[in-house]
């Protein structure tokens, strides 16, 4: 593999790509082989060139991204792995002065000004006292590097590692409540921040009717999708465009705080990761996905620590499961938006059927009326 290094806006461009130098890779095809090599070829056999297919998502080398990021951060001893690739590639670093985690973005999915944003939004939280994975600044002081993949540039951010096991994993109700108010303390600290304009903002369309478009068109008005847009539309897009869009009820969130997006240590510390869907939205959309994650008997102690630091409006709390049940439909739409890119692994049918039994649920909550209120002694 050939490694060149060239330097362009903020980042540094890390570029690989052996696949430009030809048209085929180095090796003989059944087309190319002479007849007489190849006796079971007739005259008339298929193409003889290869065809050209589109390339949703490259997979980088972690051999050479190690050689990379030793060379960009000084860094000594590099290995690398993958860990996954899913939403964006994250792959482990190690190396004599510690460990790192090394994360690719798609090419399309995220514009290198929303990166730019998420990870001002991480420096700024930082500085704020919030325990947060900080991006490692490269010796120019810019905060990633630019790969030229097949599909476009991706951008790599190495993010220092941080300790612990995952809070879904050991969600002790201590650990919960403290959980609670430190994304309180977030959605605090990101008020008094000036504006990131360069992340998207979650609105109800970008919530609701753009999932349930792409539901319905993937399965069909008469599925249970088309049911759910019909509870969507009644119950649960009204409640959610009411609530107002400015702070304290709409700020900057995480925008995925889930419990496996936490980490905690052995005595207690709590560290937040995974800020790649941040930017303006409803706080009691973030409560709502880790909510999500919660199981119910949990609950009561993570909404206890969030509204030890942050009470919580009448509105808001009414909209909590509203927003749960959203926030199932959106994800549902994300997987089966990019099923091709990610793999059915993550959208087995056993998980269909079960977001969709966990919607009908929070929906037939909803439905009930709420009981009269009781008269003053």
């Amino acid at each position: 593999m050939r490694l060149e290094e060239r330097r362009g806006g903020r980042g540094r461009i890390a570029e690989s790509r052996p696949w430009r130098d030809t048209v085929h890779p180095p090796r003989r095809r059944g087309a190319d082989i002479p007849q007489e090599e190849n006796p079971r070829m007739s005259m008339d056999a298929g193409a003889t060139r290869g065809v050209a297919v589109p390339i949703l998502k490259s997979l980088l080398s972690a051999d050479g991204l190690a050689e990379v990021v030793a060379r960009e951060y000084g860094l000594e001893d590099v290995r690398c792995h993958l860990v996954k690739a899913v939403t964006l590639d994250t792959y482990m670093i190690r190396s004599r002065s510690g460990s790192y985690a090394l994360r690719v973005y798609p090419a399309v999915r995220r514009t290198e000004a929303e990166v730019k944003g998420e990870l001002e939004f991480l420096v700024r939280l930082d500085a704020a006292g919030i325990p947060v994975t900080t991006p490692v600044a490269l010796p120019d002081g810019s905060r990633y590097l630019r790969f030229e993949a097949p599909e476009g540039t991706r951008l790599g951010v190495l993010f220092g590692f941080a300790p612990g096991q995952a809070l879904n994993e050991k969600p002790l109700p201590e650990n919960l409540r403290a959980y609670g108010a430190l994304l309180a303390r977030v959605h605090q600290a990101a008020d008094a921040m000036p504006p990131i304009p360069t992340r998207p903002a979650l609105t109800v369309e970008a919530l609701v009717d753009e999932p349930l478009d792409v539901l319905l068109r993937a399965f069909g008005a008469r599925s249970s999708a088309g049911s759910m847009g019909r509870y969507a539309t009644s119950l649960i897009r009204p409640v959610i465009a009411a609530l107002p869009m400015d702070a304290p009820v709409y700020g900057f969130c995480h925008g995925d705080p889930g419990t496996s997006n936490a980490l905690v240590t052995s005595d207690g510390r709590l560290t937040l990761l995974d800020f790649d869907f941040c930017g303006p939205a409803w706080r009691a959309h973030d409560l709502a996905v880790a909510l999500n994650e919660v199981l119910p008997e949990h609950a009561k102690d993570f909404l206890e620590g969030y509204g030890s630091v942050r009470p919580l409006s009448d509105d808001e709390w009414e909209s909590i499961p509203h927003f749960q049940a959203a926030h199932y439909l959106w994800v549902l739409a994300m997987r089966t938006r990019y099923l091709n890119e990610w793999g059915s692994f993550i959208f087995p049918d056993e998980r269909v059927i079960q977001t969709f039994t966990r919607i009908e649920m929070l929906v037939a909550k909803l439905k009930k009326p709420r009981p009269a209120a009781q008269p003053a002694a």
